[in-house]
């Protein structure tokens, strides 16, 4: 439904950022993330790519920063509308983000007939972090570059959260099929410049339809 039950995730020792990415299709047009908290409190900073009707996505990421670690505790979401396909919902975790906030986010869908693309605002060694979405079998491809950490389906959907540590001032990433998919992708920059940072765990939590 729209108000699926939370699900517990454990921030391991050293996580300061949790990053939630999600997509899901229902076709009512502005609908997307109504609320979302960890350990009941709000992410500091959200993006959203609302539904536009036309077999097109909703999709996000939110981000949290400084969060309790070591035990579980609860991932809350809402949706504004019940998904017609998916939800997908992928959380990653991350040492020595730079907790001022991310350096940019973006996403585009494609209801076909060409594969879209996001180009994000990078500086060498951040991490870029993306969630792929698409209708139907297989899982969506590893774009080259990439790291993939997590795959996942729902209701029709298949995901794929990948990462890639920037070398230049952009990083572009491309919906990984032509028709009823997404890509949505955030930029984190690490605390001391210089130093990746890396990815310490990654947890799917389903938010069933």
């Amino acid at each position: 439904g729209s108000n699926p039950a939370s699900q517990n995730v454990t921030p391991p020792a050293g996580c300061n950022a949790v990053v939630m990415l999600w997509s899901y299709l229902q076709g009512t047009v502005g609908a997307g993330l109504l609320s979302s908290t960890l350990n009941s409190v709000a992410p500091d900073e959200v993006f959203e790519l609302p539904d536009a009707g036309s077999n097109t996505q909703a999709t996000g990421v939110a981000v949290w920063y400084d969060p309790p670690t070591g035990s579980a505790i609860a991932l809350d979401v809402e949706w504004d509308v019940n998904p017609t396909e998916g939800p997908l919902t992928g959380v990653v975790f991350v040492q020595d983000a730079n907790t001022a906030g991310y350096r940019d986010a973006d996403a585009v869908c494609t209801g076909g007939p060409t594969q879209q693309s996001i180009t994000l605002t990078t500086v060498s060694s951040d991490l870029v972090i993306v969630l792929d979405q698409r209708y139907l079998t297989p899982e969506p491809s590893t774009e080259a570059g990439y790291t993939s950490i997590l795959t996942m389906s729902n209701a029709s959907q298949f995901g794929r959260v990948r990462t890639i540590v920037a070398s230049g001032a952009t990083q572009t990433a491309a919906t990984q099929d032509t028709n009823y998919s997404s890509v949505v992708g955030v930029v984190i920059p690490d605390a001391a410049g210089g130093v990746s940072i890396p990815v310490l765990g990654a947890s799917l939590r389903m938010m069933n339809n």
